[in-house]
């Protein structure tokens, strides 16, 4: 990565890769850790070392315990209940102690010069790839029942938004830090479910479940070996 950042010498590091196999990181912490968290050291470093550079780096509400009752704040204290989680606090730490690293130096004399980072932590991402409405659609075609959590709280995320956000951002002159990133609203992984089977079935899409015969379960009833955030809000203001 470091020989790759030398050879292309980017002003902008737009990082939007990441470890994101929620469950797998319970037993594929190192993995997690290197692509969540040594590799964006490795960004930060050299991002903040040039001058007027920009780092957007994308985080997750897993780095919140999901416990609270009310949206969360961005300096509300993190708690990660999940390797995932932790591997991307891990990430922003690595962010912001490059950054204070360099920035503390005696080297970074004018205020105007120095190198930006952007850090979004946003929710329930669905775009071209795979993603929770793609599985529910799939599922919807082959079956006449599902089963989805009801009890966990969040705001479902467009991709396309999220990049369009990051981009007008990366191009500001705000200043560095880290910004909730999430559209208004919320919903349950089961209203979402419905509300995408329901959109698609209006599409003329032939699915085999009736919207009648999507459950709402609790988290209980669908154990996973990484615990999830019963509560994923962001206050975006």
């Amino acid at each position: 990565l470091t020989e790759l950042l030398n050879h292309y010498q980017p002003q902008m590091i737009i990082n939007a890769s990441a470890y994101t196999a929620v469950d797998l990181a319970e037993n594929e912490r190192d993995l997690a850790f290197a692509v969540n968290c040594e590799a964006v050291g490795l960004m930060a470093k050299y991002v903040a070392s040039a001058s007027n550079g920009v780092l957007l780096h994308f985080s997750t509400d897993y780095v919140y315990s999901g416990l609270k009752k009310v949206r969360y704040l961005e300096s509300d204290v993190p708690e990660p209940a999940s390797v995932y989680g932790q591997s991307k606090l891990a990430g922003e730490q690595a962010i912001k102690e490059a950054f204070n690293l360099v920035h503390d130096s005696a080297h970074a004399t004018y205020q105007d010069k120095f190198s930006r980072y952007f850090i979004l932590r946003t929710s329930w991402v669905y775009g071209d790839g795979g993603n929770f409405i793609r599985t529910m659609l799939r599922l919807a075609g082959e079956r006449d029942q599902l089963k989805v959590v009801a009890d966990q709280i969040g705001a479902p995320s467009s991709a396309q938004w999220l990049a369009e956000v990051g981009i007008q951002l990366a191009g500001s002159r705000v200043e560095s830090g880290i910004y909730h990133a999430v559209p208004d609203g919320e919903t349950s992984w089961h209203g979402l479910a419905v509300f995408a089977i329901e959109t698609a079935a209006s599409a003329g899409e032939g699915l085999e479940v009736k919207s009648e015969n999507i459950l709402p379960i609790p988290a209980t009833d669908y154990p996973l070996p990484a615990k999830r955030p019963y509560n994923s809000r962001l206050n975006n203001q």
